[in-house]
């Protein structure tokens, strides 16, 4: 990996959310920690292209507020706005996303994988081949919002809940390990009758972040500027990299219903102008030439969208990458203004250089968007624009790196998984037929105080563990049920005593 932060690398658990066809209608079927619950899909606004296409106008305007006209320019008015209007219907539209996936035995489990684990990775899983599912990957899911936390505290921009647009597109990948320097690609393209951007300042703070990196020979920087699509092609060809990341324009093609970035060209008479680079020949072009590419960073508009209506599936520009073969691919679902652009790339890799994983990363680059705004009290909502898309299986670790001299040392054995204690019948001499009971069982060295409740063990996600019995255990539990810290689970909960 990369020169590690000081602080400990987050180990995160996935909490997958996916879709299922059941009847007319869909159910969410959400895995966390080998268990799975199932609730059916209710969504206020309905599942038609034009409802949902409506409800993403409004998200755009509460994106853009006053100040832009939505493209990367490099002016981010902040002037601020009585909080109501489209900021109201951000927040409305994150705690409806969130009611209508964690429902029932969903929310439960979301709670108990939430309590029990380091970080928790929020998966949205859709079927793109399913038009309905693809409708809805036009949903703005990164503001999902949990009704009783504070205002600002989406899930998306909480680094211990990072959220993920996971395509399952065949077999997880095997990731080459990142050999000598990392080598990342900085492709610039401003064409003319583009709007201007500061491509320059961009590439300055990438430069900056990466200066320690690039002076002990980790990290190496290889600059196109001016990119056509054919010298893009040849980099590409003459060696492997590892990121590449492009600063520019994106849009998206309604009539061929595919994403396209902006790169430059040349006419009949030789004359330097914008050239429409599609999906599909940007998944063409990396395809076959991507063993050991990690990342592709999209920082220029409409990129993290999906086609619409009768659109291809992958026709968007993150997805079609992501399908051509590379493990990670951040985009923008909508328009961004140039300096929350830049902003947003400058602590996404300020945390990828300290070994942080990639959703982690993006979530707390996030966070500084969101603050650098004002938070919802502005004009403007870009922190909600970028996207990560990451192929089913990733872990969100995406620069493994190969330690030569670690290759011929015997590897230390892997520490064995604590799991849970697994229920256990009372011992003999304990009356089961008894509405309450308590017992002691062993467990790693542990005592776990177990207890049975009208015939139904109440055992649940988390028990008390003990060094020594306590004197009273049924005093203890009829005292601590709500939080009983003990020296091996710092959280530990029990039910009532009836």
């Amino acid at each position: 990996m990369l020169k590690p932060d000081v602080k400990p690398i987050t180990k995160f658990d996935d909490f997958k959310i996916a879709l299922q066809q059941k009847g007319d209608g869909y159910e969410i079927v959400a895995t966390s920690h080998g268990a799975t619950e199932r609730e059916p899909l209710k969504l206020e606004f309905g599942l038609s292209e034009e409802a949902i296409g409506e409800l993403v106008s409004r998200v755009e305007r509460a994106v853009y507020g006053q100040g832009t006209n939505g493209q990367r320019t490099a002016e981010l008015v902040n002037a601020p706005v009585p909080m109501g209007g489209e900021a109201a219907d951000l927040l409305e539209l994150g705690r409806d996303l969130y009611e209508a996936v964690f429902r029932g035995g969903i929310a439960k489990r979301y709670h108990n994988s939430a309590g029990r684990s380091e970080g928790l990775r929020i998966r949205i899983s859709l079927n793109l081949a399913d038009p309905v599912q693809r409708a809805l990957s036009r949903l703005p899911w990164e503001c999902l919002k949990e009704d009783r936390r504070v205002d600002l505290e989406f899930l998306s921009v909480h680094p211990k809940t990072p959220v993920v647009r996971d395509v399952e597109i065949g077999e997880p990948l095997d990731r080459l390990p990142v050999e000598g320097a990392l080598r990342i690609l900085l492709v610039t393209a401003n064409p003319p009758g583009t709007q201007g951007l500061a491509v320059t300042d961009e590439k300055k703070f990438i430069e900056e972040t990466f200066d320690a990196l690039r002076r002990e020979g980790l990290v190496e920087l290889h600059e196109l500027p001016n990119a056509t699509w054919r010298e893009l092609n040849e980099h590409l060809s003459e060696r492997d990299y590892h990121v590449l990341h492009y600063m520019g324009h994106g849009d998206y093609d309604a009539q061929e219903g595919l994403g396209v970035l902006l790169l430059h060209g040349r006419d009949a008479g030789g004359k330097d102008v914008a050239e429409h680079v599609d999906s599909r020949t940007l998944a063409l072009m990396l395809r076959g030439k991507s063993e050991r590419m990690r990342l592709v960073f999209i920082n220029a508009c409409n990129t993290g969208i999906e086609s619409k209506g009768a659109g291809a599936p992958f026709g968007g520009v993150a997805t079609s990458i992501l399908e051509a073969g590379i493990p990670a691919v951040v985009g923008m679902q909508f328009k961004i203004a140039d300096t929350a652009a830049i902003a947003f790339a400058q602590t996404f890799y300020r945390r990828v250089a300290g070994g942080r994983p990639v959703d982690e990363a993006v979530n707390e680059a996030r966070q500084d968007v969101l603050i650098e705004e004002g938070g919802l009290k502005r004009s403007t909502n870009f922190w909600i624009t970028p996207v990560l898309y990451m192929r089913a299986g990733e872990d969100g670790v995406i620069f493994p790196r190969h330690d030569p001299a670690a290759a011929g040392a015997v590897a230390a054995p892997e520490p064995e998984v604590e799991r849970e204690p697994e229920p256990s019948d009372p011992p003999p001499e304990v009356d089961a037929t008894a509405d309450y009971v308590l017992w002691f069982t062993e467990w790693n060295g542990k005592l776990v105080l177990n207890w049975r409740v009208n015939g139904k063990i109440g055992f649940g996600d988390k028990v008390a563990l003990f060094d020594e019995p306590p004197a009273d255990p049924e005093g203890w539990l009829g005292a601590n049920w709500k939080f009983a810290p003990t020296p091996a689970c710092s959280s530990c909960s029990v039910p009532p005593k009836p």
